[in-house]
């Protein structure tokens, strides 16, 4: 059982997924598409093809990446806009 407060980030490579949790990392045989059902919590936003991640642990936002952590994680323009539009509309 995870917790989505636990996630950090999904990252989908081909027949498997990558789960980082604050404390631990999980591997998985699956595709990132067998997790896009995670989307329907607010706090979780997919920002490139390869990842969703959790809004709730960014803490800078740059042109083409995010940092959580000491993970730097790719974002596309168009998916950042929306991550923006997100974070100002919630405070």
């Amino acid at each position: 059982k995870i917790l989505v407060e636990e996630l950090l980030y999904i990252k989908g490579e081909g027949s498997y997924t990558k789960l980082q949790l604050k404390n631990e990392r999980l591997v998985l045989r699956a595709t990132l598409k067998d997790f896009e059902f995670l989307e329907d919590y607010p706090e979780l936003l997919r920002v490139h093809r390869s990842y969703i991640v959790n809004t709730r642990y960014i803490d800078k936002i740059h042109s083409k990446f995010l940092e959580i952590k000491e993970f730097e994680i790719p974002i596309t323009k168009e998916k950042r806009e929306d991550l923006l539009r997100r974070m100002n509309t919630v405070r």
